[in-house]
């Protein structure tokens, strides 16, 4: 699904393409999924769990928040970049997949958000929480740089938004 709605976006993938595609049946397409939207938010939850994998974990207490940051920008562009289909359908196709999609995509923002606090707080313990909407203006505006540059320029060479990236988380949560 993620292969071919990267091909032809969401509105002109059929089922019949991802059938030819995955070289299964409809009935077995129809044993596993209700719809082609169903396949679609199935294919964008386990991409989400692809990239929340390749963030989870990767803090080191004993590093700064400059690093801790850069660690998990590195981690989340290579996963996209690694990905294309996945980037593709994560950050631009779920746009047009329908309110379910928006609402999941809205979800994923959140839970980036978490992991932007998580990586603050393990980093700089001796400073204080900040106000949930910076972590969240920090995950929605990352998720729209990097969304805008897959929808011009695809997946390829994600990581030079890197120190774009890093700017924005540290300037969000780590200034007063």
């Amino acid at each position: 699904m993620a292969h071919e709605v990267s091909l032809r976006g969401y509105a002109s993938t059929t089922v019949a393409d991802v059938l030819r595609a995955a070289g299964v049946s409809r009935r077995s397409f129809y044993e596993h999924f209700a719809s082609k939207e169903d396949c679609f938010l199935q294919a964008f939850d386990l991409g989400v769990e692809v990239l929340i994998e390749a963030l989870a974990g990767n803090v080191d207490r004993q590093a700064s928040i400059a690093v801790n940051v850069h660690v998990a920008v590195s981690a989340y562009l290579a996963t996209l970049q690694a990905n294309p289909p996945v980037a593709r359908t994560f950050l631009v196709e779920a746009m047009a997949a329908g309110p379910a999609a928006l609402e999941r995509r809205s979800e994923v923002i959140v839970r980036l958000a978490g992991l932007i606090r998580d990586v603050h707080l393990a980093s700089e313990p001796a400073q204080s929480e900040k106000p949930p909407h910076r972590y969240q203006a920090a995950a929605a505006a990352i998720n729209e740089l990097v969304s805008d540059h897959v929808r011009h320029y695809g997946a390829d060479a994600l990581q030079e938004l890197a120190p774009i990236v890093e700017d924005i988380v540290i300037v969000l949560v780590s200034t007063s």
